[in-house]
């Protein structure tokens, strides 16, 4: 069926109207109802045919974009998108595992067993709904417009199978070994992963295993695109002697699957080495500070030296220690008597490590005396300070 608006001659501007009406003879034409500008077009043996005279052009059919013929996509997370229809304020998609039930009539947007079945007032649709695994579905899309009742004929179909693209993470290095380290000591490592696959990763999940000795950090984007890297760092605590080893995964959600990779160290014992175990400042004025004794601290070992000391009694220090002492490296505390009484004072210096022993004591003695260092008789009276015990 065809129209024009400047008297019907040979030369008119002859427009096309009706698109999908069936091929064959219109045997009368009608305006019905009065006033609302409806053309019936009573065919041979196809029924009648309802078409719209608003003087607006037919919809044409949206060409489908995405996904297209032959493609794979993921079953939970399938965008469609196709082609803009002049004149549409909406589009209608069905999606089907099986074909031979899409309907080709653009008067019928009826279709039993679809699993799409919508509508979208722009040209692509998300699916909420989750595609099954390694199926095949066709699709199609009509443009349509509510406001003069104006359906375009059906796009042409399209075939995709929902299943998941292969994907290439790899890590570097392949095994994380993070060798011999001192209990409690704390080491870090650097982890490189690389999508070396055809699609983007999207990195829903970066996971280790025993979080108690092992933890993960990373700078990488939720959406890791092809050939892209980014960086780990895992962090090692040993918490126990011997052989610790875990798992890091990571989950890619364009495609369901996870990458795994082994994570492994050892937790030893740390040596310590001490100038003395126990020493007596002597009689010392109270009140007042001694001189200061220093003690020096070395690690003669091959792991961290992990430790903490705590003071008590009448005995403080400042220390160059850390909490932790590298192999072969040392460290000194300066200890200070400051009597609050008089007689024998008694203290120690508690370091807790992480040697086999676990613990060292350092026994601290001095006397608190009232005239120790104070004139007498014009004589001055010293202070006692003996030679540390070992």
């Amino acid at each position: 069926v065809y129209m024009t608006s400047d008297g019907g001659t040979p030369q008119s501007g002859w427009q096309l109207i009706g698109t999908g009406l069936p091929n064959v003879a219109v045997l009368e034409l009608k305006i019905v109802p009065a006033g609302q500008r409806l053309l019936l077009a009573a065919t041979h043996g196809r029924g009648a045919w309802t078409i719209p005279l608003d003087g607006s052009a037919p919809l044409g059919a949206p060409t489908l974009q995405a996904p297209i013929n032959g493609s794979t996509t993921t079953p939970n997370n399938t965008a469609f998108i196709w082609s803009g229809v002049a004149g549409a304020n909406g589009y209608r998609i069905l999606v089907s595992s099986n074909p031979a039930g899409l309907p080709t009539d653009p008067a019928s947007n009826s279709c039993p067993g679809c699993i799409i079945s919508d509508t979208s007032p722009v040209a692509s649709y998300s699916s909420l709904v989750g595609l099954a695994v390694n199926t095949t579905y066709t699709w199609q899309v009509q443009a349509y417009n509510s406001g003069n009742g104006q359906n375009g004929p059906w796009s042409a179909r399209a075939t995709f199978i929902a299943g998941y693209q292969p994907d290439n993470l790899t890590f570097t290095p392949n095994i994380l070994n993070f060798g011999n380290n001192g209990v409690f000591s704390t080491v870090s490592q650097n982890i490189q992963i690389t999508n070396g696959g055809i699609g983007p990763a999207m990195l829903s999940s970066i996971s280790i295993q025993d979080t108690r000795q092992f933890s993960v950090s990373n700078l990488c984007p939720v959406l890791l695109n092809p050939s892209a890297t980014c960086p780990l760092t895992v962090t090692f605590s040993p918490q126990s002697i011997g052989i610790q080893q875990t798992q890091l995964t990571i989950t890619n959600a364009s495609n369901g699957t996870s990458h795994t990779l082994l994570v492994l160290g050892t937790g030893l014992n740390a040596l310590i080495s001490l100038d003395f175990t126990a020493f007596d400042f002597g009689a010392q004025l109270i009140g007042s500070d001694s001189q200061p004794r220093t003690l020096n601290i070395r690690n003669p070992g091959n792991m961290v030296l992990v430790f903490g000391m705590f003071y008590s009694g009448d005995f403080r220090g400042t220390t160059t220690c850390g909490s932790q002492l590298a192999a072969g490296a040392s460290c000194s505390t300066s200890i200070v008597f400051h009597p609050t009484a008089s007689g024998t004072r008694s203290g120690n210096i508690m370091i807790y490590d992480n040697t086999q022993q676990g613990s060292h004591v350092i026994q601290l003695t001095g006397t608190g005396s009232s005239s120790c260092g104070k004139q007498s008789g014009g004589v001055n009276v010293g202070c006692i300070h003996p030679t540390p015990t070992q």
